[in-house]
């Protein structure tokens, strides 16, 4: 899962390559990725006020707990949904 935090609030330390890529609405945004493994680390929308972190490149993930679950359209079948969070096809501003 993803965790939103304000730009100012993260500290990136370590080589960081990036690549960009549009989304569906036409926006370009940057991924952060490990350049040894490939990892991704986080995601730099088109308001560089805030990044999105991968929570496996926090420090300590288990401070954060998912709040939805985002894109689920694209969900694999084997990807089971936790049915107490909102869920939704596309983002929050989606239905459904």
């Amino acid at each position: 899962w993803r965790r939103e935090f304000s730009r100012d609030a993260v500290k990136l330390t370590g080589d960081i390559k990036y690549y960009s890529w549009t989304s569906d609405r036409g926006t370009v945004l940057q991924r952060g990725f490990c350049p040894t493994c490939g990892n991704p680390i986080f995601v730099v929308p088109a308001d560089p006020a805030f990044c999105v972190v991968y929570a496996p490149s926090l420090d300590d993930p288990t401070m954060y707990r998912p709040e939805d679950q985002r894109f689920a359209r694209s969900a694999q079948p084997w990807d089971k949904f936790d049915q107490t969070i909102p869920c939704y096809e596309r983002g929050p501003s989606s239905s459904g």
